[in-house]
């Protein structure tokens, strides 16, 4: 099993050889325990994020992590809610954010990295360990024409999962401007698969990759069916064991005062 050590206010890339990249900081931040009920995350048009989140959630979309990929959380790690506020500083590229979305893109991660630092004195080190994954990659001719250049590029890049079609317990993945490595990892979310890009295209696209699952059975397996769904629009689903990477918390605290 392999390990690396998080300590510190640094880049994700820590365990690597090399001086540590200084992280980016949000310009003010607002942390308040909330009472509200339900969750909700939204990033704004200039970079301004308002949500209501447990910090096992900011931990994953800080590090783009499952949340069974993260390890020891306490309790109150995963129950409490705290209503977040911040708003990036103007030189920063968050603050050019022309659209809303729900997906945090790479700056505005690691100013949440630097939050969860500062303001929980998170402490961490990753482990590695062999898992069952599933490489996605292209079969010849199939996938790339069902591929269509995003109709509108500066949408918010996007992927969800809903019924699609008439018949009962059809369902669609419905991914907008989206890049393959982004599609992976929020399909990954949806199935707790572990869904590993590896079809070597670049940029964005607008596609639909319709699936069933039976709506009759109680345990039918949602993983099994967006698998063969992914076949079926013509993806190659390969079955690997390799290592897959988990967050390990070493310490964590509730967050210092504003």
């Amino acid at each position: 099993m392999l390990t690396a050590s998080m300590w510190g206010q640094t880049a994700a890339g820590q365990g690597s050889a090399g001086p540590a990249k200084k992280l980016p900081e949000f310009e003010v931040a607002s942390i308040r325990l909330s009472k509200q009920n339900g969750t909700s995350w939204q990033t704004y048009p200039g970079g301004r994020v308002v949500g209501v989140q447990p910090v096992v959630t900011l931990i994953r979309l800080a590090y783009e992590v499952r949340r069974d990929q993260i390890e020891d959380m306490p309790a109150w790690g995963k129950s409490d809610l705290y209503a977040i506020k911040a708003i990036p500083p103007k030189s920063s590229q968050s603050s050019r954010l022309k659209y809303r979305t729900i997906f945090p893109r790479e700056e505005e991660r690691e100013m949440l990295q630097s939050l969860l630092i500062t303001r929980f004195h998170l402490k961490f080190h990753r482990e590695f360990r062999n898992e069952r994954a599933y490489l996605l990659s292209l079969k010849a001719n199939s996938v790339e024409v069902k591929l269509k250049p995003p109709k509108d590029d500066t949408a918010p890049p996007f992927v969800s999962m809903h019924p699609y079609g008439l018949k009962s317990g059809s369902m669609g993945l419905i991914a907008t401007n989206c890049s393959m490595s982004m599609f992976a990892r929020q399909v990954g979310v949806f199935t707790k698969l572990n869904i590993v890009n590896r079809t070597g295209l670049a940029g964005s696209f607008d596609f639909i990759v319709p699936f069933y699952i039976s709506q009759e059975e109680e345990d039918a397996d949602l993983g099994a069916s967006v698998l063969t769904g992914l076949g079926t629009f013509g993806f190659k689903v390969k079955s690997v064991k390799m290592p897959i990477e988990h967050i390990v918390i070493d310490h964590i605290e509730r967050p210092s005062p504003n």
